[in-house]
């Protein structure tokens, strides 16, 4: 839970092709011209197309943490911008795709950088593939097979290492329903973006 005094930030996770982005940008559609409201936009997308890496390279740990920095400085401009920031994928995404390339060591150092910013997460949403279609991409390199692996591990990783999380099903829709429920749980007034 993120501090009364400092921005909130909502985060959504998973593995590729789970519907952050759909979710993501139907929020920054919604809030679009609420002062009180920014958004930090995936980062892993910048990065591959501008850095060329090999595909066997791409869930090892340096790229992972180039990429994680790249979405904490990210995440602290949105914060920087407004009270309330969403955003697509998080710091804490970076450790879970290298732990799943088996990488432990790396793993755990990712998630050391990123744990002094977790209490800055009001609530992270992970995102379930169970009835969203595969979609490859020229920039995606998993399949669904893979998706699938990942999505266990981002289970398993973040009840290992005690990390709160909220697990979203369903259409959009019933996403965006829960995690206004959600949010309209935590709020204070003076932060209650209007959810319906």
């Amino acid at each position: 839970m993120a501090a009364d005094d400092e921005p909130k930030i909502v985060a959504f996770i998973g593995a590729g092709c789970v519907g952050k982005t759909t979710l993501f940008e139907a929020y920054r559609r919604r809030f679009a011209g609420d002062s009180r409201v920014s958004f930090a936009s995936e980062s892993a997308k910048l990065y591959f197309s501008t850095h060329k890496i090999p595909d066997e390279d791409r869930f090892e740990a340096p790229a992972q943490g180039e990429i994680q920095a790249m979405a904490l400085q990210a995440e602290q401009e949105a914060c920087d911008r407004g009270r309330l920031v969403f955003a697509d994928r998080c710091a804490i995404d970076y450790p879970i795709y290298v732990s799943a390339m088996g990488d432990t060591s790396g793993s755990l150092d990712l998630l050391s950088r990123a744990q002094p910013w977790l209490r800055r997460y009001l609530r992270i949403f992970l995102l379930d593939p169970t009835g969203i279609p595969f979609v490859q991409t020229a920039e995606r390199r998993e399949n669904a097979q893979m998706r699938t692996l990942l999505h266990r591990e981002y289970l398993s990783f973040l009840q290992r290492h005690n990390i709160s999380y909220r697990l979203l099903i369903g259409s959009v829709e019933q996403r965006m329903s829960d995690v206004d429920a959600e949010l309209e749980k935590v709020f204070t007034a003076d932060l209650r973006p209007d959810f319906r």
